[in-house]
């Protein structure tokens, strides 16, 4: 799957915003210093249904039905492959997993039952039609957080809780100035079938999307039908948003 991987990422022009990205990364440690080798790497990614050629469909079924299994393997060859470049050109350090985040976006879904939105199936690609109904305001999330022991008896670490040294058992502090953050928006909607299929005494349960970097100031209409592509997550009961799109024809 790794190989299938590779290919996919350079036939979709990803692999040189990746070395990009990795090249500001070591440029940044180089200018402002070796502390800098805990800063986040992010590694926008965006999709589009037609990418996948009919030999690629593996790789399609793994992302649709499986993303947190596909981003693991992502993860792993990009983790793989940087710490690969850094021990071939003698660098001291290491990039740590924590360190890699990705901002996804997945455009063209089909809008086929296949693909469409169920509460019961959970941590799978799906298309969400639904009816906006609220908007919260446009908030700062923290993506990445490195910690410090004031004592120095640990080595800085990613985590994104408040973590313990190991060593003298205190509570180590955060580094503020190496926190990673970005935008973020809740929308409140409701699915589209509570408008063309009401019927008395049926309850339709609202659902919160977030959406995303990139997707946060997407701006919206009260009543209108949007189709969000996303992954459902039914422990948080939220519905992450890869892509939002208006559908005027409904």
């Amino acid at each position: 799957m790794e190989e299938l991987l590779k290919r996919f990422l350079e036939e979709i022009g990803a692999v040189t915003n990746i070395k990009n990205s990795f090249k500001n990364y070591l440029k940044n440690i180089d200018e402002k210093g070796a502390e800098y080798v805990h800063s986040a790497i992010v590694l926008p990614l965006k999709y589009e249904y037609p990418n996948f050629s009919k030999d690629l469909q593996p790789l399609l079924h793994l992302l649709i039905n499986n993303p947190q299994y596909y981003e693991h393997v992502l993860r792993n060859l990009i983790l793989t492959t940087f710490n690969r470049d850094l021990a071939r050109t003698l660098r001291p350090f290491r990039v740590q997993v924590e360190q890699i985040h990705f901002v996804y976006g997945f455009r063209k879904l089909p809008l086929v039952d296949e693909y469409k939105f169920f509460p019961e199936i959970q941590k799978k690609l799906s298309n969400f039609t639904c009816v906006v109904a609220g908007r919260g305001e446009v908030k700062m999330y923290t993506r990445q957080t490195v910690w410090y022991c004031e004592k120095k008896c640990t080595p800085n670490m990613i985590c994104g809780s408040t973590p313990t040294c190991e060593g003298c058992l205190e509570t180590m502090k955060e580094c503020v100035r190496f926190r990673d953050m970005s935008e973020q928006v809740k929308l409140v909607v409701f699915p589209l079938e509570m408008v063309q299929t009401s019927k008395v005494g049926k309850v339709y349960h609202k659902f919160d999307v977030i959406l995303s970097d990139d997707l946060a100031n997407f701006k919206v209409i009260y009543g209108n039908v949007y189709v969000i592509t996303g992954i459902y997550d039914a422990v948080k009961k939220v519905f992450n948003g890869w892509n939002i799109v208006e559908r005027p024809d409904v």
